[in-house]
C-alpha cells in the first residue's frame, strides 16, 4: 500500500464519519434524513419518519 492509498482511505473514513455524525445529530432533533419525503414527513409528524 502506497502513501496515496493511505491518504485516500483516511479521507474516505473521515467523510463517512462526518456523514454519520450529521445523520445522528439530525435524527436526535427529530428530523428525517435521507428519505425522499423528508420535508413532508417532518411537516406532518414532529417525531421523525416513523421508521
Amino acid at each position: 500500500m502506497t502513501l496515496a492509498d493511505s491518504i485516500i482511505i483516511v479521507l474516505v473514513l473521515v467523510l463517512v464519519g462526518v456523514a454519520a455524525v450529521y445523520i445522528r445529530k439530525e435524527k436526535k432533533q427529530g428530523k428525517c434524513v435521507g428519505c425522499p419525503y423528508a420535508r413532508e414527513c417532518a411537516a406532518k409528524k414532529k417525531g421523525g419518519c416513523g421508521r
